[in-house]
């Protein structure tokens, strides 16, 4: 089955300016006097995390919310402790009451769900891969009918499937294809294990093989759960013709791929970050900081000028970026078809 890119944008991109015409350009003046008081809480201290906010931040200087001036933005980090997340959230509402909260990844945007559901503060979510299966929102593509909106940072698991599956039929007819899916205990991993389980059952000529590590913290536990992917590695293989790198904050360490492509005596042929393809894995799929921080800032804009955000269908961010690695494409005798080139552009690596 053909990655069908362009059915896909199109739609898209339909949709989307149905909501940039529900939510308008940006406006100059707000609903309350300045400074507005913004939250934005951080599941963790990760760089894809942290370039979010920073990306957010500038994008809302540029929209007319100056720190200080017009808005007052304070950022926490909930250490990948969703416990803590809530705890930060009701003590900064205690603190100063927010005219609306931003969270950014999985395990705050839960926290925010679980402090501000039902209450008169609204919430943002940004780079959430799975919000469904993580309980932030029940469907994407409508309205959360609660004070949420948000964007879904990655495409549809069975789009990312396809894709994949089709680099792969071009060199192996195997059937089924089995690929083992090495993955983490985080939600966003978790979710992303189940969708891809779901896809494969719809093609019904691939099997994924999987293995969970336990999410430790990453500076303390990084070791451990290297180690816990060496014994994943060794069982996956002995069933698997490729191996499959989960999202997750795992998934994006620098460290975590570097070694598992030292490690695995399979080819690693599919990851979440566009350092992956860098590194040597054959395709990833990864959203747009800017273009994460410039929708967000759009939500953002638009509920505090009275936009009501159960009224916002929460959709996918409007521009992905793929990671090829040519020399490992070279490897396994796949010719990468012209239209995937130029969708990588930039992202091209030897």
């Amino acid at each position: 089955m053909p990655f069908k890119l362009n059915t896909f944008f199109y739609r898209f991109l339909a949709v989307t300016l149905a909501l940039f015409v529900m939510l308008g350009l940006p406006q100059s003046s707000h609903a309350k006097d300045a400074p507005l008081e913004l939250i934005i809480l951080e599941t963790m201290t990760l760089e894809a995390i942290q370039q979010r906010t920073a990306a957010l931040r500038s994008r809302l200087g540029e929209i007319g919310y100056r720190q200080g001036d017009t808005v007052n933005i304070r950022v926490f980090n909930a250490d990948k402790d969703k416990a803590k997340g809530n705890a930060i959230l009701n003590r900064a509402i205690a603190e100063q009451k927010p005219d609306l909260v931003i969270t950014v990844a999985t395990l705050a945007s839960q926290s925010g769900r679980a402090i501000l559901k039902g209450s008169d503060i609204p919430q943002i979510f940004m780079f959430v891969s799975d919000p469904v299966g993580a309980g932030v929102i029940e469907s994407i593509g409508r309205p959360s009918g609660d004070n949420v909106a948000g964007h879904v940072h990655m495409l549809p698991r069975d789009i990312h499937l396809n894709m994949i599956m089709r680099l792969l039929r071009m060199v192996n007819d195997t059937n089924p294809l089995n690929i083992g899916l090495l993955y983490s205990s985080y939600p966003s991993s978790v979710g992303m294990k189940n969708k891809l389980i779901d896809a494969a059952k719809e093609r019904g000529d691939v099997t994924f093989h999987t293995f969970e590590i336990e999410q430790l913290p990453m500076k303390s536990g990084l070791d451990a759960m290297l180690a816990q992917a060496e014994q994943g590695l060794r069982e996956l293989e002995a069933k698997s013709d490729y191996i499959w790198l989960g999202e997750g904050p795992l998934g994006r360490n620098a460290a975590f791929v570097k070694k598992s492509l030292e490690m695995s005596q399979k080819p690693i042929i599919a990851g979440a970050s566009m350092d992956g393809a860098r590194s040597g894995i054959l395709i990833t799929l990864d959203s747009n900081p800017q273009d994460d921080a410039h929708e967000a800032a759009l939500l953002i804009n638009a509920v505090l000028n009275g936009q009501d955000p159960a009224q916002i269908p929460v959709m996918r961010t409007s521009s992905y970026r793929i990671g090829i690695n040519l020399s490992t494409a070279k490897k396994l005798g796949i010719e990468v078809p012209p239209d995937l080139l130029a969708i990588a552009g930039r992202e091209l690596h030897w």
